[in-house]
């Protein structure tokens, strides 16, 4: 884990009521079709989706390998809230912690997505929030495991990136 990621260049952009943060190495310019999958469908490189507590889409072309990413709560606030989530500032927001995360980690060269953008979207009380980053190809570890033993070199390097 020697490897460290080149930094992370964010800007940050208002519009109406989105704020919008992302990476200018990656995106030098973000408006606010770049979270709506319609855009992608659109343009005919929106990719596969996966499920868990919303869609994620994978939006892929002959520049982009990126994942789409709208927050949904979970639990019994999502039968109250769906998407919704109280404001208490932009540094407090989902999108800003976890943007702020990532690069962190991808410039100490941990196996993390790149993010690429993230946008808030500002009500009167409330928000709604999406997340752009570079598409990171896994398998989850279950799936290793069930095709073959996983050698003691992989082990250590996933030890040594989970401390």
């Amino acid at each position: 884990m020697s490897r460290t990621g080149p930094p992370v260049d964010t800007a940050l952009r208002f519009h109406d009521v989105d704020v919008m943060i992302h990476d200018r190495a990656q995106l030098p310019r973000v408006i606010p079709d770049i979270f709506d999958p319609v855009t992608w469908r659109s343009r005919d490189i929106l990719g596969g989706t996966a499920s868990g507590r919303g869609a994620t889409w994978r939006v892929a072309d002959h520049r982009h390998r990126w994942v789409l990413r709208h927050y949904r709560r979970g639990g019994w606030l999502a039968r109250l809230r769906g998407d919704r989530y109280c404001w208490f500032g932009l540094r407090r927001s989902r999108p800003w912690r976890e943007w702020h995360i990532l690069a962190a980690l991808w410039e100490r060269g941990l196996p993390v997505p790149r993010p690429v953008a993230a946008r808030v979207r500002r009500g009167p009380l409330t928000y709604t929030a999406d997340l752009i980053t570079e598409y990171l190809p896994a398998q989850a570890l279950s799936a290793v495991l069930l095709q073959d033993e996983l050698p003691a070199g992989r082990w250590r390097h996933a030890g040594a990136v989970l401390a």
